[in-house]
């Protein structure tokens, strides 16, 4: 009788309820961010329109553009050619290049967490301080102009990413990748229907061949190979250029590049459910047109 109901047990694993779980919150949440900046691109601009011509003019270059970034038609075609790419360097040169892909993609989960985290700073700092205090901008050599929330939530995206190269641990990986899927989704805008349809097409030819097809090609599954390999951590390397004797250090794992969210099993040991970044972003990319 038990075996009757295994598929259910097995549909209702507690990896499988949280993947979907996560990827719906962050699906709505990163729409929520966009049409957010879309906002107060909107308000922006308009304040910009009603000023006089000698305002505008001292005004400048104290705005910047909208913080989202169009996507045209040519763009959209070339995306998927282009994460190819990318695949296929990472499959075969992966080993040695896999320090400088762990240190570029926690220099850049950093910068998305720092996005994330962004929203609870400035709600937690609120209180603290008027809101003249929260926008008053602090000038950092070479790196512009930055608000308290801003400078604390880069301060702790930074701890984070430290702690995860020193543990690798998965759930840290997972708040890096939840970082670069809502950085993505809120920054990254879709004009028009068809740039989306564009845009999914040439995405969903490109999961299906590299998922499906790349094996009879390449004796291997490229997607799934690339991954799940781990990187050498960039601290032991940074360690032994630099000649350093930690143990922590030395012990620090490799580590699972944040391109996907993985949620272990709690009914079977050592048993993930992964889902891959982009299979999030593409399903947000055309609800948020």
């Amino acid at each position: 009788m038990a075996s009757d109901f295994d598929w259910v047990y097995t549909l209702m694993d507690s990896s499988r309820v949280s993947t979907f779980l996560i990827s719906i919150l962050l699906i709505v949440y990163g729409s929520f961010r966009s049409l957010n900046l879309e906002q107060q691109s909107a308000l922006a601009n308009g304040e910009k329109d009603g000023r006089t011509d000698k305002e505008k003019k001292n005004s400048k270059g104290n705005e910047g553009s909208s913080a989202q970034t169009d996507v045209d038609a040519f763009q959209a075609m070339c995306l998927p050619v282009g994460a190819s790419i990318s695949l296929l360097v990472m499959f075969f040169f992966f080993d040695s290049m896999q320090t400088m892909f762990a240190a570029c993609t926690a220099i850049i989960a950093s910068i998305a967490l720092a996005f994330l985290l962004l929203p609870m700073c400035q709600y937690f700092m609120r209180p603290c301080s008027n809101s003249a205090t929260l926008s008053r901008l602090s000038s950092l050599p070479l790196c512009g102009r930055f608000s308290a929330p801003e400078l604390v939530s880069f301060a702790l995206s930074v701890s984070i990413v430290f702690v995860w190269t020193l543990t690798g641990h998965w759930l840290l990986m997972d708040a890096l990748g939840m970082g670069l899927c809502v950085a993505f989704i809120a920054l990254v805008r879709l004009p028009s229907l068809k740039v989306s349809t564009l845009l999914l097409t040439g995405l969903l030819l490109y999961d299906v061949f590299w998922v499906f097809f790349s094996s009879y090609i390449f004796n291997s599954n490229v997607m799934v190979r690339v991954a799940t390999r781990s990187a050498d951590n960039p601290m032991r390397a940074l360690a032994r250029r630099l000649n350093v004797d930690n143990n922590m250090i030395n012990d620090a794992p490799k580590l699972s590049l944040p391109g996907k969210l993985v949620f272990p099993s709690i009914k079977t040991s050592g048993q993930y459910s992964m889902l891959g970044l982009g299979d999030i972003v593409s399903t947000t990319a055309s609800t948020v047109l």
